[in-house]
């Protein structure tokens, strides 16, 4: 199916995950944008309960602008899929993968990608011995989060034991399983994949000292740097494993991929996220606005994206 002015949109948000409101913000922006792009014919349908949606069949395309739970773990993407409605971003098997930390460092591993050293513990585990393996495997200071989040949300940094249990504890409030990964010192960056190419390199500087969930939504004082000062060479081997990466699981269309620099000048890979924020001050607009796309045409261009893959699904 060909997109065109005359094609009907429907832009899914909400949930009932803790990324609701980012969720909220980005589907407000998509609606905007693709109206101002003249895309008339363009709706949207929040998610509020678990219940399953009932999507109109007059659909065309669906903008998925839901993050977290049921919007990025492929959930949604399969039932979009069983009923046939063609939509934006990856597949279920790539969203589950890439949603489960630990299945994602799985792939970054076998296909020789670097990232920081983990291990992962289940709800239940004594915290006794939570602590002995996470000192002896990954070392102090880490980054304690939940296998299962999106916008760094359970996310702390520890430097001691007593931080370290705190931070767990936290964590197994929003996950299931709690993964405790080296941390690497260094610069934050994080690099678009769009249509099977690599954005520019945007740095994120946090006055916090790590980019947490009030780092990204809530504190001002976070800058931003599109195509930081790194040697070139450098930085055509951060894009090239950063593509690497998100084909290496399976993703489609767009996406960001987060990783820390050390301090001597080696990345990290941590994390891909297949449906990255979409707020006009996100990362990945500012990507992609670097690159030569407008928010505006970045909204349609998925939009396209989505109904060429629907296109190739009919002809094979």
């Amino acid at each position: 199916m060909s997109f065109s002015k005359t094609s009907r949109i429907l832009v899914i948000m909400g949930g009932l995950s803790e990324e609701r409101a980012v969720s909220l913000r980005t589907g407000q922006a998509v609606c905007d944008a693709l109206v101002g792009e003249r895309y008339v014919n363009t709706g949207y349908y929040v998610v509020d309960d678990e219940t399953l949606p009932r999507f109109p069949k007059s659909v065309d395309v669906a903008f998925i602008a839901m993050h977290g739970r049921f919007g990025e773990d492929g959930v949604l993407q399969a039932m979009l899929e069983q009923c046939g409605i063609p939509y934006t971003g990856s597949g279920p098997g790539s969203s589950r993968v890439c949603i489960d930390k630990t299945r994602a460092k799985e792939v970054f591993d076998l296909a020789e990608i670097p990232t920081p050293r983990a291990c992962v513990f289940d709800n239940g585990t004594d915290l006794g011995e939570i602590e002995k393996l996470a000192v002896m495997k990954v070392g102090l200071p880490a980054v304690v989060k939940p296998v299962s989040q999106g916008s760094s949300v359970g996310v702390s940094i520890v430097r001691d034991g007593i931080e370290l249990l705190l931070g767990v504890t936290a964590a197994f409030a929003f996950s299931e399983s709690v993964m405790v990964e080296e941390y690497i010192a260094g610069r934050e960056l994080t690099v678009g994949i769009l249509d099977g190419e690599a954005l520019p390199i945007v740095e994120i500087r946090s006055k916090r000292g790590f980019y947490d969930y009030s780092a990204k939504y809530e504190d001002r004082r976070t800058t931003y740097e599109v195509k930081p000062k790194i040697r070139r060479a450098l930085a055509r081997n951060i894009q090239e494993q950063a593509l690497r990466a998100f084909e290496g699981c399976g993703c489609r269309h767009f996406g960001r991929v987060d990783l820390r620099l050390s301090n001597k000048g080696k990345p990290y890979f941590i994390e891909i996220n297949t449906i990255p924020g979409l707020t006009r001050r996100s990362l990945f607009p500012m990507a992609a606005k670097a690159a030569g796309l407008s928010y505006g045409r970045l909204c349609v261009k998925l939009c396209e994206l989505a109904c060429e893959g629907s296109e190739q699904a009919e002809v094979a």
